[in-house]
């Protein structure tokens, strides 16, 4: 996860900080969730920005956390028939663009959002394999 996680900051400029990619199960993020969020129900990444509120302009940036569920991305992989390491990777990108400044809260921003996620995993991918295209479209 460190690869992909440092490739996405980097391609949005993130060239400072840290950030903790935490693999957890259904039951520990759903906690997280509710607890932070006020949702009870499992999901399969949440990113905490820990800045303070002032550093949070500084878009070079970054201290954070991003809890990803090893069981949704085990579940998703498998019913779509895709490597669970691209399925991990997928929402490691997601909680990255979450604290870049994407938001998936209406349509278009959720479509401008995984667009962004999409090719950029395309990209992380070509580099390490040379392969053209992988996976899914959401």
């Amino acid at each position: 996860m460190e690869e992909v996680a440092r490739f996405i900051l980097l391609a949005q400029g993130i060239t400072a900080g840290s950030v903790t990619v935490v693999l957890t199960d259904a039951r520990r993020i759903r906690t997280l969730n509710k607890r932070f969020h006020g949702r009870d129900a499992a999901t399969d990444v949440l990113s905490f920005d820990l800045r303070p509120d002032r550093a949070r302009r500084q878009r070079s940036f970054c201290a954070a956390d991003v809890v990803i569920s090893v069981d949704a991305a085990a579940h998703v992989s498998h019913r779509l028939k895709i490597p669970f390491l691209e399925e991990l990777a997928r929402y490691a990108a997601h909680g990255i663009l979450h604290l870049a400044g994407y938001d998936d809260d209406t349509l278009a921003r959720r479509r401008r959002m995984w667009r962004r996620q999409e090719v950029l995993l395309r990209r992380w991918l070509a580099g390490r394999t040379g392969a053209r295209s992988f996976g899914r479209k959401r």
